[in-house]
């Protein structure tokens, strides 16, 4: 018998090297445990050239910024799937980004003790502002844009007005450097999440604390408001999430079920879930009132950096690695 006698049936060959062909080119991050992620990816954004550090949403839910360890900041503007960006190049690692509500304006935190305001829509270099004696982890900007704040490895967190050189306020009483900053949706209050282990809740017209959270058992690295400001969530390298009462200071719920540390928390519009990512490079939306995991977003090219959820609550952005995702959180 020949060798071409023994070979397979000719079609048969070409329909399942077909299938191989299929399943070999689906794009990373298109499987998840439970097959939802598919559904759920947008879109993927690549345009650093090594770890995006932050995401954040702008108010028309169309455009983002990002920050990266490449020592660039990226303004995207998405129109379905055309996408223009503007990018500002520092010369030093960025920590975080945050956008006004007015789509152009960027605040930087940058290593090298500077925070900068970006207007990206103007030509120029941005202004560098200075006031932290170490360098900055995070900055983020009020929901109406009218103010802003940053944090940094000096422990300390300072308020801004939008046109503001200097300072208009700072609330000190960490005892280790300042991870991440979430205002509150009205601006009446400010959420910190520290390296020493516990959150803070503080009043940005009294500039005291209201409420210290203690419980984690690691630094805690992300912090969120819900939709209503009743509740926040945080992450921690203890690779636990907890959704907290801010009237009281008390833990509601432990999310378990990352197996590292928790960078990134965000919560949908509905208020019935809560969404975290994690250095174990998966994403899981979270049942808030039973604690239940229901969906695990996987394949992410990097740990999970941050989470940013868009103004009306159904769209998600997630970095990990170089690359930024888009997703449908809607439902």
């Amino acid at each position: 018998m020949s060798y071409h006698e023994n070979f397979p049936n000719t079609k048969l060959v070409w329909f399942f090297s077909f299938l191989l062909f299929l399943w070999c080119c689906q794009p990373l991050g298109l499987h998840g445990e439970d097959g939802e992620t598919s559904e759920r990816l947008i879109q993927t954004f690549s345009g650093h050239k090594d770890k995006v550090t932050s995401v954040a949403f702008g108010s028309d839910g169309k455009t983002f910024v990002s920050s990266s360890f490449d020592d660039k900041v990226i303004l995207w503007r998405m129109d379905g799937e055309n996408v223009k960006s503007a990018s500002m190049g520092l010369g030093s690692d960025v920590f975080s980004a945050a956008l006004a509500a007015d789509n152009r304006t960027v605040a930087i935190a940058a290593e090298n003790l500077s925070v900068f305001l970006w207007n990206a829509a103007a030509k120029g270099e941005p202004k560098m502002l200075n006031a932290h004696s170490a360098p900055l982890l995070c900055v983020a900007f009020t929901k109406k844009g009218t103010g802003w704040a940053s944090g940094g490895k000096d422990n300390n967190i300072y308020l801004w007005n939008s046109g503001g050189k200097d300072p208009v306020g700072k609330l000190t009483g960490h005892a280790d450097a300042v991870m991440d900053i979430d205002f509150s949706p009205d601006g009446s209050k400010l959420a910190s999440a520290a390296n020493d282990k516990t959150a803070a809740i503080w009043s940005t017209q009294t500039r005291k604390p209201i409420k210290v959270l203690k419980g984690h058992q690691g630094a805690v690295r992300c912090i969120s408001f819900n939709t209503d400001g009743t509740k926040v969530a945080t992450g921690s390298y203890d690779g636990t999430a907890v959704l907290w009462d801010i009237a009281t200071g008390k833990q509601m719920k432990v999310f378990k079920g990352h197996e590292k540390g928790v960078f990134g928390v965000a919560f949908p519009s509905d208020g019935k879930r809560l969404i975290t990512g994690g250095g174990d490079r998966t994403i899981v939306i979270w049942n808030i009132e039973t604690g239940e995991k229901l969906e695990t977003l996987t394949h992410q090219s990097g740990a999970i950096t941050c989470l940013a959820i868009s103004p009306d609550g159904t769209q998600l952005l997630s970095s990990g690695g170089s690359e930024i995702r888009l997703w449908d959180v809607a439902k």
